[in-house]
């Protein structure tokens, strides 16, 4: 008896734990920050950059976890999403040196490439191992 209330203490606990780094990988706040510690290292901002990109960062953060939390689906988030990321690139460009917006656009743009080619075309193009399309169980 005792060891399944400790059983079920540990599940509870390992669960919370779970539950917490989800809600935190989606919190705002915590998206915000990374990506402006991610934007000092890269484009190497200046202190009095910092703020300005911080509260634009949280902004933007805010508005697409609205969208996602929002229940749309499909084009219509697709669109807003787009909407959003426009407005914060206009607004990134008033806060960065021109260099630091040309190298900031070479990344996004470097980024939607990555992403494009992870998406695949749907059509079982991947590293599936059906059909014989994949290398087995071959020993070296």
């Amino acid at each position: 008896m005792k060891s399944i209330i400790s059983l079920l203490t540990l599940f509870l606990a390992l669960s919370q734990l779970v539950f917490a780094q989800k809600n935190n990988e989606i919190d705002p706040a915590i998206i915000a920050q990374r990506q402006t510690d991610q934007m000092q290292i890269e484009l190497q901002l200046k202190n009095n950059q910092l703020e300005p990109v911080h509260a634009l960062n949280f902004k933007y953060a805010t508005e697409i976890y609205n969208i996602k939390t929002s229940g749309l689906k499909g084009q219509v988030i697709a669109g807003q999403m787009q909407k959003i990321r426009s407005s914060r690139m206009k607004e990134l460009k008033t806060v960065l040196s021109k260099d630091q917006y040309k190298q900031y656009q070479k990344q996004q743009n470097a980024n939607q490439q990555q992403n494009q080619k992870g998406k695949g075309n749907g059509k079982g193009n991947g590293q599936g191992r059906g059909q014989g399309g994949g290398q087995g169980n071959k020993q070296f």
